[in-house]
C-alpha cells in the first residue's frame, strides 16, 4: 500500500555502504532478510555490528533475523522471476551469504559493544509448522530450517 504523503516524508532513502555511511542516531535497527550474511568475515560482521551500535540512540534496539541450515555455513541463492506472459528471467537476483550461528551472532553482537543480546524463537502450531509467535529462547529444535529474531539492547 502506498504511504501518506506526511509518512512519506519521514522516509528517506539512502544508497551508501553501510559500514561507512553517517545517519542521525535512531531508535531501533532491522537487519531482516539476512542482509547482514554478505559479510563473510567475523571482523567485517563486528564491524558491521559496531556501526549499528553506534547509529542508535542511548537505549536503542537492533533486531536481526536469523536462519540457518545445518549442512552447510555457506550458501549460493537465486531469485528468478515467472510472470503472467510467460516470459521468465532466471537468476534475476544471486545471493552468496556465509551463515552465521545464533551463538555466533550473539557473541559478535556483545563484543561490538551490545549489553544484552535475546534469541527469540517462533513457535509450532498443531502441525509443528511456525506460528509466527516468537519467544525468548535458550533452546531450539534442530530442525532443518527455523527462523529466529536476535534482538540486541545497547
Amino acid at each position: 500500500a502506498r504511504l501518506p504523503v506526511e509518512d512519506q516524508a519521514r522516509v528517506s532513502l539512502i544508497e551508501s555502504n553501510v559500514l561507512d555511511v553517517e545517519t542521525p542516531k535512531v531508535d531501533a535497527l532491522a537487519a531482516f532478510n539476512f542482509s547482514y550474511w554478505i559479510f563473510e568475515e567475523r571482523a567485517t560482521m563486528i564491524r558491521y555490528m559496531r556501526r549499528c551500535y553506534e547509529a542508535l540512540k542511548d537505549d536503542g534496539v537492533l533486531f536481526m533475523q536469523a536462519e540457518f541450515h545445518p549442512v552447510t555455513n555457506h550458501m549460493q541463492c537465486y531469485i528468478h522471476f515467472k510472470f503472467p506472459d510467460g516470459s521468465k528471467i532466471k537468476r534475476a537476483f544471486s545471493y552468496s551469504w556465509r551463515m552465521y550461528t545464533a551463538p555466533e551472532l550473539r557473541d559478535m553482537l556483545l563484543e561490538a559493544g551490545f549489553r544484552k543480546a535475546t534469541v527469540y524463537w517462533e513457535g509450532e502450531d498443531e502441525d509443528g509448522e511456525g506460528n509466527g509467535e516468537f519467544t525468548p529462547a535458550d533452546k531450539g529444535e534442530a530442525d532443518l530450517a527455523w527462523i529466529a529474531y536476535i534482538v540486541a539492547e545497547k
